[in-house]
C-alpha cells in the first residue's frame, strides 16, 4: 500500500511540474528578458543561501565548540570524581584492616571481664568473713576493677542498673535490650548472674502481665557514685578511644529511657 502511494505521488508531482511549465511557457514566452530576469532572480536566490549557508556554518561552528568545552568540563569532572572516589576506596579498606583488630580488642575486654568477675567470686567465697563478704558487697578495690576491666557492653548494662535503681523503674529485662539495641541477650544475663550472687546488685521480681519484672532495690554505694569517672579514667587509657566516641551518646539514652518509662 505504501509503495503504491509512492507511486502515485511521483506521477501527480510529475504532471503538475509539466502543467507548470507549459502554462508558464504559453503565458510568458512574450516576455522580453524573461530568462534574463530568472537568472537574476537565480543569482538572487544562491547569494542569499550562500549567506545562510555562512551564517549556519559559523553558528553550528560556535555551538560545536560550546559542546566541546562542555564536554571537557564534564571530563575533568568525572576524572575529578574518581579520584575521590579512589581515595574513599583507600580509606574504607584501612578502616576495614582496623575492625578485626578492635573486634579483637573488644573480645578480649569481654574475656578479661568474665575473668575478673570469676576471680572475684573466688575471693568472696574463700574470705567469708572478710570485707569482701558477698552479703556485704564487694570492697571498693574490686568494684574498681570491675569497672576497669569490664567491655563497652558490661558498661552499658551497670548503668542500666544505676538508671533502674535512680528513678526506682521496674523493668523486663528482654525488652530493656531489645528497646536499647543491646546485641545478645546471652552475654547481659551471663554478666548480672554473677554479680547478684557476689553483692554488687539485687533486685525483686515483680509480676506483670504474665511477666517478671525487675526492679533493682540495691546497688553498691562505690559503682553508683563513680562509675562515670571510672569510664572517663578508662576511656584516657585506651589505645582505641574511637570505639567510645558515641558511647556517652547510649547512656544517655538509657537514662532518658528509664525516665520515660511509666511508673
Amino acid at each position: 500500500m505504501k509503495d503504491q502511494m509512492k507511486i502515485h505521488f511521483f506521477y501527480i508531482v510529475a504532471i503538475l511540474l509539466a502543467i507548470i511549465i507549459i502554462l508558464v511557457t504559453v503565458r510568458w514566452y512574450e516576455i522580453p528578458n524573461l530568462i534574463d530576469y530568472f537568472n537574476f532572480a537565480l543569482t538572487l536566490t544562491s547569494i542569499s543561501l550562500a549567506l545562510l549557508a555562512i551564517i549556519y556554518a559559523f553558528i553550528s561552528n560556535s555551538t560545536f565548540a560550546k559542546n566541546i568545552f562542555s564536554l571537557n568540563e564534564i571530563s575533568i569532572i568525572i576524572k575529578k570524581n574518581a579520584e575521590e572516589l579512589n581515595l574513599s576506596t583507600e580509606l574504607l579498606k584501612s578502616e576495614l584492616v582496623k575492625i578485626p583488630k578492635s573486634l579483637d580488642s573488644l573480645e578480649q575486654k569481654a574475656d578479661s571481664t568474665l575473668t575478673h568477675l570469676n576471680e572475684i567470686r573466688n575471693k568472696a567465697l574463700l574470705q567469708p568473713d572478710a570485707n569482701e563478704k558477698i552479703t556485704e558487697g564487694l570492697s571498693i578495690d574490686n568494684i574498681k576493677k570491675l569497672l576497669r576491666h569490664t567491655s563497652i557492653n558490661g558498661m552499658k548494662l551497670l548503668f542500666i542498673l544505676k538508671y533502674s535503681y535512680k528513678y526506682q523503674k521496674s523493668f523486663l529485662l528482654s525488652k530493656v535490650l531489645e528497646d536499647l539495641k543491646f546485641s545478645s541477650w546471652d552475654y547481659a544475663y551471663g554478666f548480672y548472674i554473677p554479680l547478684n550472687g557476689l553483692g554488687v546488685f539485687s533486685y525483686k521480681e515483680i509480676r506483670e502481665d504474665n511477666y517478671f519484672k525487675w526492679l533493682i532495690n540495691e546497688v553498691d554505694k562505690y559503682l553508683y557514685e563513680n562509675i562515670e569517672y571510672e569510664l572517663k579514667e578508662l576511656i584516657a587509657e585506651v589505645e582505641y578511644k574511637s570505639a567510645f566516641e558515641n558511647f556517652w551518646k547510649e547512656i544517655k539514652e538509657v537514662e532518658e529511657y528509664f525516665i520515660n518509662i511509666p511508673v
